[in-house]
């Protein structure tokens, strides 16, 4: 429903790009500034434009801006700078997930992947990584899906990337949307709706295909 309340107005620029929702049912908006909702007020943290937010395992916010990610923990920001270069002006990042032991796994539209373990940055250069819509983690493995290269698994433990696209698979297309892992498969969004288990991928938006049978 569209917010009417004189008290908000105004809160939410001309666009909301992501939500995150925390354990406590705190809502964290980003678009036009990051918003926060307690269930009963509103507040505005910044009018900096901001792309992406996520919420981490110990429930502490992340968010995307510019080429800053930043994490709001005991009411206090923490930055951390992934873009070191002057010259580089188009860094977008576009996901974050977080492993087991809480590292945030960041990625960019552009400029690759990054980790943020005990608040270092690292840039993991092993392997080149494409264009990066989205990414998830799942127990030692991080699912991507790129723009321009498919699916992608890496596996930081083990140095080991495998590719899935339209040269050495079945997958429609190498724009893949988004990748969520579900135990022993991967559902993805591209072209189509794809499930990708044991290396083969099963398709769902076919005519034919068992989701439109009634």
């Amino acid at each position: 429903n569209r917010f009417t309340d004189s008290s908000i107005q105004g809160y939410f620029g001309s666009r909301i790009l992501s939500l995150a929702v925390n354990t406590n049912g705190e809502l964290y908006a980003a678009g036009d500034g990051v918003i926060y909702f307690n269930g009963i007020d509103w507040y505005r943290y910044t009018n900096q434009g901001a792309g992406y937010i996520t919420i981490d395992h110990e429930n502490n916010t992340w968010v995307g801006c510019g080429d800053y990610i930043c994490k709001l923990k005991n009411n206090t920001w923490q930055y951390y700078q992934l873009n070191h270069n002057p010259g580089i002006s188009n860094f977008i990042i576009s996901a974050c997930d977080f492993d087991s032991e809480n590292t945030a796994w960041v990625g960019t539209l552009y400029h690759g992947l990054f980790k943020i373990e005990n608040d270092t940055v690292v840039q993991i250069d092993e392997f080149s990584f494409g264009q990066i819509n989205s990414l998830k983690v799942q127990e030692d493995k991080i699912f991507i899906a790129t723009r321009d290269r498919g699916l992608l698994e890496y596996i930081p433990g083990e140095s080991k990337l495998i590719k899935y696209n339209t040269t050495n698979s079945d997958i429609t297309g190498n724009w893949v949307q988004y990748a969520y892992p579900d135990h022993d498969s991967i559902w993805l969004i591209g072209g189509d709706l794809m499930l990708l288990k044991d290396g083969d991928f099963t398709f769902y938006m076919d005519k034919d295909s068992t989701l439109f049978t009634t």
